[in-house]
């Protein structure tokens, strides 16, 4: 049969039939304990349907345009698995009102369960099912004899789906049919579809629709001034847009309650009126920018208490030519706290890791390397202790005391790699000078140090020992990958910035089979680099291909107040 559902649903969520009101016989002890079961069972699945309607619905917050077809497609997946599905899938009304157009689509049936997209379906074929959607009712068809004989076009249409059990929930936007979400049973099976999941999955399908309109609506923005309007309103950010010399046409509610302002006191002003001051000419240069580059760009502008994050979007004339830009504005100051918390944490964590690290040089140092001199110092003796000692044996013990001096010069050189530098004694530039000496004089690679511009600056622990921890792992590729006899390090200040480069005549590496590497693909070495440079807030690029060496640049930013001339660097700059 055809069932239709509207949405005058009773509040125990029960379908009345009739006004039957019959007595029936007392139910048995048996029998209760069998529907409290049953009802236990349904409950349990309400509930756990609830929680996944619930997982589905946050996932789509503040969802970027290029993830919500993903998005969807996951959401129909977990929607047909759940329920029993073995097809689930989207379609859209075009924009003429004749055909449908499949757009999403999972099925079980498929190995990868991406089913194949329909092509566009002629809607003279869905006519009487058209009718029933319009009204806002599901549609549900386990059997071809549940469609009306006059349908004839509606008839064939099943018979070629394969006589499966069919539901359709429509999606509607305003008073017209966007579209509809379908589900299809396995072949030659009637289906059962709780009514209770349909309303639930009716939410979604609502969640789906604002998706999928607002995608379209973001897609046309660049060329029609209405639905740029819409979208504007859409958003939560604070949004307008402008004309290319500035003057603002339309804002959204969000950008006047950030100003504090009536939207009739925005219109036709000018955007540089309403911009700080020293803000003025960056935004002059960022507005000429994407007129220039007919492309998007993103900043950041951040005060003493708030941080925004800017994007400002080219919109094309139909020649073209970039003549208006829209603009969007969101406040991410409480990300940047929360980001600024997890580094702050972060930095504590990698400070107590040198603590550690200390601990255990200490120990090497002053215990075991120890411990293993007197060892060798107490063999040694042997040859006076026991005189007349057989060649053989005198072999044997200097055997011995060749790999206690080894195994002394191990544990030296392994406390000297966990021994955190002493910042506090001689500063960065010495720190790394002295260790470019002692590599050049154990590898005989010779390194070419020199440093500007930092005898004035003292910069705090996580920052010398990120510079410290790149150079070291630097040194130890040139060692063990790079075949390169000549390393340069530039260490450089200027303000904001402190650069570091670090370049070898080794024989390089394809840099960008590298970056499509997963992370736990990529050396470890690399990998820490770029942990401890974003750390703090720094930038980290690598330069390299086969056979022209490598070359490895880091920018940290710092700021004016650590600017301290009377701290003195241990020492002149270094060359």
């Amino acid at each position: 049969m055809l069932l239709t559902k509207r949405d005058n649903w009773s509040n125990d969520g029960a379908v009345r039939v009739g006004n039957d009101a019959r007595m029936k016989p007392r139910p048995t002890y048996k029998e209760l304990e069998t529907r409290v079961k049953e009802l236990e069972r349904k409950l349990n699945g309400r509930l756990s349907f609830e929680y996944l309607i619930k997982y589905i619905s946050t996932s789509f917050v503040n969802l970027p345009v290029d993830q919500i077809d993903p998005a969807i497609n996951r959401a129909i997946r977990l929607l047909g698995e759940f329920i029993g599905a073995s097809r689930s899938a989207i379609f859209t009304v075009s924009d003429d009102v004749k055909t449908f157009e499949n757009t999403h689509v999972w099925s079980d049936e498929e190995p990868d369960g991406q089913g194949q997209l329909r092509a566009p379906i002629p809607f003279e074929r869905f006519g009487y099912f058209w009718e029933q959607l319009c009204r806002k009712e599901f549609v549900i068809i386990n059997r071809c004899d549940d469609i009306p004989a006059q349908a004839t076009a509606e008839r064939e249409w099943y018979e070629s789906n394969g006589f499966r059990s069919l539901l359709f929930i429509p999606m509607i936007l305003g008073k017209r049919i966007f579209g509809l979400l379908s589900f299809s049973g396995p072949p030659h099976e009637i289906k059962n579809w709780p009514e209770e999941f349909i309303i639930l999955i009716r939410l979604i399908a609502d969640r789906f629709m604002n998706l999928l309109n607002r995608k379209n609506v973001e897609f046309a923005l660049l060329n029609s001034k209405r639905l740029t309007e819409s979208l504007l309103d859409a958003t939560t950010d604070s949004a307008m847009l402008i004309t290319a010399q500035g003057t603002i046409l339309t804002a959204n509610a969000s950008f006047c309650r950030m100003l504090g302002r009536k939207p009739s006191e925005i219109a036709g002003a000018s955007l540089f009126h309403l911009t700080p001051q020293e803000l003025v000419n960056n935004r002059k240069a960022q507005i000429e920018r994407v007129i220039e580059e007919k492309t998007r760009i993103s900043f950041e502008d951040e005060t003493e208490d708030r941080c925004y994050h800017h994007v400002f979007y080219p919109v094309f004339n139909s020649s073209g030519n970039v003549d208006k830009l829209a603009y969007y504005c969101h406040d991410v100051t409480q990300v940047k706290r929360v980001e600024k918390s997890i580094r702050h944490l972060t930095n504590e964590l990698i400070k107590g890791q040198e603590n550690e690290r200390q601990k255990i040089a200490n120990d090497l140092h002053d215990n075991v390397a120890q411990e293993l001199a007197s060892l060798r110092i107490h063999c040694d003796a042997l040859f006076e202790q026991i005189p007349g000692m057989s060649p053989h044996a005198k072999d044997v013990v200097s055997g011995f005391s060749r790999t206690i001096k080894n195994s002394i010069e191990t544990v030296r050189e392994l406390a000297y790699e966990l021994q955190p530098p002493g910042f506090d004694r001689q500063g960065l530039v010495k720190t790394l000078y002295n260790y470019g000496e002692e590599f050049s004089q154990k590898t005989g690679i010779r390194v070419d140090f020199f440093s500007a511009g930092m005898n004035s600056l003292r910069l705090d622990f996580n920052t010398e020992n990120t510079f410290h921890r790149i150079v070291r792992e630097a040194l130890n590729n040139v060692r063990d990958h790079s075949g390169a006899d000549k390393v340069v390090i530039r260490l450089v200040a200027s303000y904001p910035t402190v650069m570091l480069r670090i370049e070898d005549n080794g024989k390089g590496f394809d840099v960008t089979a590298f970056k499509n590497r997963g992370n736990g693909n990529k050396p470890k070495g690399l990998k820490n680099m770029e942990g401890r440079v974003r750390l703090q807030n720094g930038k980290l690029r690598i330069l390299s291909k086969p056979g022209a060496g490598t070359r490895i640049l880091a920018e940290i930013p710092f700021s004016k107040d650590i600017h301290s001339p009377t701290v003195q660097s241990p020492g002149k700059e270094l060359s």
